[in-house]
């Protein structure tokens, strides 16, 4: 429990060494003590590397989020468009069905062109 209280935070996003403003901004938040001070457990869902190492990344630590989901009641998720966003539908929805509640922290712009070009699948 952090001195702040136990607010229980999951916090979902890419891996620390990956390229971008999402990793980026997480090493902010550890720099700055957010992390530590909230008591928040950070599990990424991308990282840098091939295909295969993606998928493999992913499917990991998807099975380790499940396991662990029902120790939290917040999920707080770092998305932008297209694949991020499809990758972490899936954790939005088990959040939805565990009844967790859910901040979606979409970065990037033009989500509104993403959605009108999205179909289903």
């Amino acid at each position: 429990m952090s001195k702040y209280g136990n607010f229980q935070v999951m916090m979902i996003g890419t891996a620390l060494n990956t390229k971008g403003g999402i990793s980026s901004l997480i090493r902010d938040y550890l720099h700055a003590g957010i992390i530590d001070k909230l008591g928040i457990d950070y599990f990424p869902t991308h990282k840098d590397g091939s295909r295969l190492e993606k998928i493999v990344f992913y499917l990991k630590n998807l099975i380790r989020i499940m396991i662990k989901m029902k120790k939290y009641k917040i999920l707080h998720i770092h998305t932008a468009s297209w694949w991020s966003y499809r990758r972490l539908f899936i954790i939005i929805l088990l959040g939805k069905i565990f009844t967790r509640k859910i901040i979606i922290h979409l970065h990037g712009g033009m989500f509104h062109i993403y959605y009108q070009k999205a179909n289903i699948f």
